[in-house]
């Protein structure tokens, strides 16, 4: 591990960052959710409800009051993902007991995300309005984008980012182990030396060319020939029997004088 840094990284970084992501980054219950309010007329009622919701630490609530075209421009885009919406003459028909309803839109594209706060706002609507029991105003939940609450739209793109660092971790490391393996294949079949073994030479530092001198001759026809003969042992030097009949010895018109042979020579008898 200490010569390969990259594998050592990979073991290290990866479990850290996985720990990091589903650890830290994914939240199930997430607080200070931007909420975007719509109202005709501000009173102590929505400022008592808007503060209740706000200590919840669901809400985030947008400074300015928009307007309801404003708000369904802002819900689409995704900028804010509660919009809390007052009926008109609010505060007149809470007093006369006709339980008004209070319009609350969700972008419910994360439906684990939102339930929570949605569950708190169903909760305090009740308990600040009326008795308990006999409210006297009610909530409305209008859920966008996901009104079924399906949580494989959010969820598996999540898991796909997941499932691809962990394969290709995976894969990484059956190549890595493949070409090792080939490696030590080949290692095996080397042939093994059983002695010291010499440098080896190049073509060209074994092939010399050797210097001409007077007397060499130029072609095989000038090389001396030792051939068999049923007698025993033609000596060195004698012409073989081809190149005596054609007549041509050394470029001279007959054959050479036979040499004489050494006392200790195969042709000497």
């Amino acid at each position: 591990m200490r010569r390969d840094r990259v594998t050592f990284a990979i073991m290290i970084g990866i479990p850290i960052m996985q720990l990091i992501v589903l650890g830290y980054a994914i939240n199930f219950d997430p607080k200070g959710l931007p909420t975007a309010v719509t109202l005709h007329e501000e009173s102590d009622h929505t400022r008592a409800l808007t503060a209740a919701m706000k200590n919840s630490g669901y809400f985030d609530f947008m400074a300015p009051m928009v307007s309801e075209g404003e708000a369904k421009r802002l819900l689409d885009t995704g900028e804010v993902q509660f919009v809390l919406s007052f009926p008109a003459d609010f505060e007149v028909a809470l007093l006369r007991g006709e339980s008004p309803s209070i319009l609350l839109e969700v972008d419910a594209t994360d439906p684990v995300a939102a339930a929570n706060a949605v569950g708190a706002a169903s909760v305090i609507v009740p308990s600040l309005f009326g008795a308990p029991g006999i409210p006297a105003a009610t909530l409305t939940v209008h859920r966008k984008f996901n009104p079924e609450g399906v949580t494989r739209y959010n969820i598996v793109p999540g898991l796909l980012g997941v499932v691809l660092t962990m394969t290709m971790v995976l894969v990484t490391g059956v190549a890595m182990t493949r070409e090792r393996e080939q490696i030590i294949r080949m290692v095996v079949v080397l042939p093994l030396p059983l002695g010291p073994r010499k440098p080896k030479m190049s073509p060209s530092s074994t092939v010399r060319e050797i210097p001409r001198t007077a007397g060499t001759p130029r072609n095989d026809l000038e090389r001396p020939v030792t051939s068999m003969t049923g007698r025993g042992v033609m000596a060195r030097g004698s012409p073989s029997p081809a190149i005596r009949a054609a007549g041509r010895w050394g470029g001279r018109g007959g054959p050479p004088p036979e040499r004489p042979s050494s006392p200790g020579s195969p042709g000497c008898r």
